[in-house]
């Protein structure tokens, strides 16, 4: 299970539940993904559907322990 920590116009951020974790850091990440990172993506490459299949205009970030140490996305 995770909880919904911190939410932008582009991202939602999802924690695993008994996972310890820096909630400002946290925001200041995705601040900064959602302001530079995610525009520039965008611009290069183009957009994702929108909405997803989930109808959510966001995209979904999940940090958790459970996937293995070499499982990454976007």
């Amino acid at each position: 299970e995770a909880d919904l920590v911190y939410q932008t116009g582009v991202a939602n951020v999802w924690v695993q539940r008994d996972q310890p974790h820096d909630l400002g850091r946290i925001q200041r990440s995705i601040d900064r993904f959602s302001d530079v990172t995610y525009p520039r993506l965008v611009e290069t490459f183009g957009s994702e559907w929108s909405p997803g299949v989930d109808g959510d205009l966001r995209l979904n970030i999940l940090h958790t322990t459970e996937m293995g140490n070499n499982v990454a996305g976007y």
